[in-house]
């Protein structure tokens, strides 16, 4: 079915903005007793406009990504408010928002990074910020660190090396520079690949082992559970890990991946991402397990009209049960492949 030409501008999100001119806003906030305040309202505006959008079957990748937009000229205002501009310090999306697939009700994860500890002054205007931030209504998780901190940590805790992996700068500074070459280069040393894949495995399996229980087959996490989103971002950190990037295109370019399997991967994510978008909408906060009361909501909404409840949820259930299945068997042949072909042989093909 066609799409009208309203229906299709509404798709593109094009016309999603935070609502008010950035210098507008700027001398507004500087000048608002609640400088949050007029931030929170445009940004709910925004928010039920790219949900509008979603429901009106907009592409689950363009609105996860204008979710993260948005949210990053957020935080980049109350940064110039809090006059943190020339404080030295970077602003570092991590995580999902690093990866610019933020979730309605996804934690906004951000790293701030230093060359130094802290001095008085530094400490007085971030705080005024994470103040701001949370007055906002966006849920922030931050750590503040040094270039040498951030080293030390990765070293010894593998969690944080493959966070700062999906960093991605907001405020540009030389220090981006720094954790790069870290991330890329001097880590090649001090965290070898075959020690990379072989904690990440481990963390896969432990991981099957608490999802992998009845109560979660009859109810699956979409992000923890065998075959969820965790497997493919885990599969997106080891291909980062080894050829710098976690692209799609690019890796089926270097051989890393068919065809074939670039497009079971891709839709496994659309899809399946598409379905956490909607659980956080009707469960109206952070929900990632898909209850029974939640399936009954989405296999309406998705079009399952059985006249049964039962037979609703059991057929919406099978779409979601084999998406989480081909994602399992997918990403594990691919990681039986990347073993055998460039952890074992430690033969990494030229990044393109």
């Amino acid at each position: 079915m066609n799409q009208t030409g309203q229906d299709a501008h509404a798709l593109n999100l094009s016309h999603i903005t935070l609502g008010l001119d950035r210098h507008t806003l700027k001398t507004q906030v500087h000048a608002a007793s609640s400088p949050a305040f007029l931030v929170k309202q445009a940004l709910k505006k925004v928010n039920q406009g790219i949900d509008e959008a979603f429901w009106q079957k907009a592409p689950i990748e363009a609105c996860l990504k204008k979710r993260a937009d948005i949210v990053e000229e957020v935080l980049l205002l109350g940064w110039e408010w809090a006059g943190l501009e020339n404080k030295d310090l970077m602003l570092t999306a991590v995580g999902g928002f690093g990866r610019k697939r933020l979730h309605p009700f996804s934690d906004v994860d951000i790293l701030i990074l230093s060359n130094t500890p802290l001095t008085p002054s530094q400490n007085v205007a971030l705080e005024k910020w994470i103040a701001y931030v949370w007055d906002t209504g966006l849920a922030l998780g931050h750590s503040v660190r040094t270039m040498d901190e951030c080293r030390e940590m990765a070293k010894r805790d593998i969690t944080v090396f493959s966070n700062l992996l999906d960093a991605a700068p907001i405020t540009p500074h030389p220090l981006f520079k720094s954790l790069t070459r870290f991330l890329f280069e001097e880590s090649k040393t001090l965290i070898p690949l075959e020690r990379f894949f072989e904690l990440k495995q481990l963390e896969r399996q432990k991981r099957y082992e608490k999802f992998g229980h009845t109560e979660y087959t009859l109810e699956p996490n979409l992000k923890e559970s065998p075959g969820g989103l965790r497997d493919l971002q885990l599969l997106g950190l080891l291909t980062k890990r080894a050829f710098g990037t976690d692209d799609l295109n690019a890796l089926e370019t270097m051989g890393f991946l068919t065809h074939e399997e670039k497009e079971s991967l891709h839709q496994a994510q659309h899809y399946l991402s598409t379905i956490r978008y909607a659980l956080h909408l009707i469960a109206k906060g952070r929900e990632e397990r898909l209850y029974l009361d939640y399936q009954e909501k989405l296999a309406r909404l998705y079009g399952f009209d059985q006249k049964s409840v039962n037979q609703a949820i059991s057929a919406f259930m099978k779409y979601i049960f084999r998406a989480l299945n081909e994602c399992r068997e997918m990403t594990s042949l691919l990681f039986q492949h990347f073993r055998e072909l460039y952890v074992s042989l430690n033969h990494m093909p030229p990044v393109p």
